[in-house]
């Protein structure tokens, strides 16, 4: 489950930086 936490990590953190707020 690990894997799984680093990726939604991952993708919070691409989609931060996508679209700032």
């Amino acid at each position: 489950m690990l894997w799984t936490i680093d990726a939604f990590l991952h993708h919070l953190s691409h989609r931060k930086q996508e679209v700032p707020l």
